[in-house]
């Protein structure tokens, strides 16, 4: 699962929901001009994805 910050996902042993929030942070970054944030927020989509 994913991690930011040494800090475990708490939909661990879901990854569709848990891509589902990063989604939603990335969208909320966007909507604030933070293209860093929203990178990676959707690179760990990607990584959840390859996990299923």
């Amino acid at each position: 699962m994913c991690r930011k910050e040494k800090e475990e996902c708490e939909l661990q042993g879901d990854p569709k929901g848990c891509a589902l929030k990063h989604i939603s942070k990335a969208r909320e970054l966007l909507s604030k001009s933070d293209i860093k944030g929203a990178d990676l927020e959707l690179s760990y989509v990607e990584r959840h994805w390859k996990e299923e």
